[in-house]
């Protein structure tokens, strides 16, 4: 019975901090259309369109941008989310976006 009210109670608090991530808006959306390219040159300089980018560091963009251009990668058409408040290096190349090769 112990371990089944610690379940429980765990359970509600991973419930109750996914609510509050939501609800403070700890994340960004950006829509990328079909058409349009966000490769390592808008990364670094967003255009007015994607000015969400901006909500990035300079130094983190340039980092992104590196790994791209590296890659020949460029940031994936549709809903891409990452990390609002002071995203890293990191978190955003592992799990904030989404990128595929530039042909």
């Amino acid at each position: 019975m112990q371990k089944f009210i610690i379940i429980m109670f765990a359970f509600f608090v991973m419930l109750i901090a996914t609510s509050i991530d939501r609800r403070f808006k700890l994340y960004e959306t950006i829509d990328i259309d079909d058409e349009d390219v966000v490769d390592a040159d808008a990364m670094i300089s967003p255009p007015d369109k994607y000015s969400e980018l901006l909500q990035i560091d300079q130094e983190t963009r340039k980092r992104i941008a590196e790994y791209m251009r590296m890659n020949n990668y460029k940031l994936k058409a549709g809903r891409q989310t990452f990390i609002k408040n002071k995203p890293t290096y990191q978190e955003l190349i592992s799990s904030g976006f989404e990128f595929e090769k530039i042909y």
